[in-house]
């Protein structure tokens, strides 16, 4: 069984009839012309830019793609879905993206719950079978030989196999069947093979109270 054993607000009260002066420019303390004031005037309000870039004050007219970690896949569908559903509140790109990985930190962990369960399962099976009273211990190694030839026997590779894949081989008692198994068809127990009687002993052994004929 190898391994496997088996943003400030400008104060109103400040504010002028018209824009403050602009500083002179380098130009004009050369005598040049300085550069016209470009702000907006009192009262005016500067363009808001945030329905293109979708800023922190809302949302962009179309969201870019969304990255997920690697060795995951976007599903096309629920990042469409998404996205209206982000518009819809209001989301801007970086904070759409921030619940994006979220969803993906969570969608990993349960992908990966699954396998440290399982394998810590194994670790806790393959003790027990090591400190068991009747098939650990010393003779510990000596009785998994055992049992590997009983799975041989009466199984051949394709026991060998499902054993392995769904980790039944590392149970304590699944090791203890076949060790069981192992010694009642060890050579001084056997008799004549394809004899009657020893098709008889391979039942008596698999099914002990199986109902005789």
């Amino acid at each position: 069984m190898s391994d496997q054993i088996v943003s400030q607000n400008a104060d109103p009260g400040n504010l002028q009839a018209g824009p403050a002066p602009a500083p002179a420019s380098p130009d004009a303390a050369m005598g040049g012309t300085a550069a016209p004031e470009t702000s907006p005037a009192v009262g005016e309000e500067a363009p808001d830019n945030a329905a293109a870039t979708g800023t922190a004050s809302g949302p962009p007219e179309s969201y870019a793609d969304f990255t997920v970690p690697d060795g995951l896949v976007a599903d096309p569908q629920l990042a469409a879905e998404f996205k209206v559903l982000a518009k819809e509140c209001g989301l801007p790109q970086e904070a759409a993206q921030q619940l994006v990985d979220l969803y993906a930190e969570r969608v990993r962990d349960l992908a990966e719950s699954p396998n440290r369960l399982w394998q810590q399962t194994q670790g806790e099976w393959r003790q027990q079978a090591r400190s068991d009273r009747e098939i650990g211990g010393a003779r510990f190694a000596a009785n998994v030989a055992l049992a590997n030839k009983a799975v041989d026997t009466f199984g051949g590779p394709a026991l060998r196999q499902a054993l392995g894949q769904t980790g039944a081989g590392n149970h304590p008692e699944v090791i203890r069947f076949f060790c069981r198994v192992g010694n009642a068809i060890s050579e001084d127990a056997m008799v004549a093979p394809h004899s009657a009687a020893s098709r008889r002993s391979t039942l008596d052994i698999l099914f002990p109270n199986f109902a005789k004929e």
